[in-house]
């Protein structure tokens, strides 16, 4: 396990400079150095600059991290760093077993807890979700989506997400879900 991790720490290094064009400027959960700071000031001043039909919404999802789910992983390092897939495929092709005291449990969907590759992992099969949003402002952070644009436009882009995030074992948490903007907040959950 510890000759794994240090593997996968290298790796890392190597596959998010590789992959941070892919990413950024949308996704700034990885590669980006202060990428919470960044996404949370570009939605403050998103925010006051929005008339009464516009704002942003925010997309939460269920336990992002432990449904994705795998073949989806596994399709999107093989386009984008099929060089890495062989490593990647070690982890993730097969189910893992996780045992607790005299049980074993099967673990077959999302990245492994503590896997230096998992947030990368993740991002990558995540940004076909932000590449499928339209918006003045469109980002995420690790698992958190925020869209800016004018209302209407942003209820009609729900189920494409939804859709889209489902195909990936993702699952919108509709009561972290929100509207904000235009002199209003609202949940949708």
């Amino acid at each position: 396990m510890t000759l794994r991790r240090l593997t996968a720490k290298v790796a890392n290094r190597v596959a998010v400079e590789r992959c941070s064009t892919l990413l950024a400027p949308r996704q700034v959960g990885v590669g980006v150095k202060g990428g919470c700071e960044a996404a949370v000031h570009a939605a403050r001043t998103y925010l006051e600059g929005c008339n009464q039909n516009s704002g942003i919404l925010k997309i939460d999802y269920h336990n992002a991290f432990n449904c994705l789910r795998r073949d989806s992983i596994l399709e999107r390092v093989a386009e984008v760093l099929p060089d890495l897939l062989p490593f990647v495929a070690s982890a993730y092709a097969a189910p893992s077993r996780l045992l607790f005291g005299e049980f074993v449990i099967e673990s077959e969907e999302g990245v492994q807890q503590g896997d230096p590759l998992g947030p990368l992992l993740f991002c990558l099969v995540v940004a076909r979700v932000l590449d499928a949003c339209e918006g003045d402002l469109v980002m995420g952070y690790l698992d958190d989506l925020t869209i800016g644009g004018d209302y209407q436009s942003l209820v009609s882009q729900i189920p494409i997400i939804e859709r889209l995030s489902l195909s990936l074992g993702l699952t919108l948490n509709r009561s972290k879900c929100e509207f904000l903007g235009g002199g209003r907040v609202s949940w949708w959950g």
